[in-house]
């Protein structure tokens, strides 16, 4: 069963780099990293720890980290997350 949750993760990952917009890579992230935490106890409601580094997630969602930090402040600007002292 892990080997097809992990094969299923990793074809997503190959559409979201292909076809979503860095804001939609950036918040599939996001939102993927709050229900594995939540599974596991380490987020609590819609909040977590986040630990990484621009230049960490630019690499993760195939952006520049200049692209990251611009949409790192779209969604900031648009009310969708809020990045306090790595949480």
């Amino acid at each position: 069963m892990a080997t097809l949750v992990n094969e299923a993760t990793l074809r997503e990952w190959l559409v979201i780099v292909g076809h979503r917009t860095s804001d939609g890579r950036v918040a599939h992230l996001f939102c993927e990293l709050l229900l594995r935490l939540k599974a596991v106890g380490r987020a609590t409601d819609d909040s977590y720890e986040l630990p990484i580094t621009r230049s960490d997630l630019a690499d993760t969602t195939g952006l520049s980290t200049v692209h990251v930090n611009r949409t790192l402040q779209n969604l900031r600007d648009q009310g969708l997350i809020e990045l306090t002292a790595g949480v």
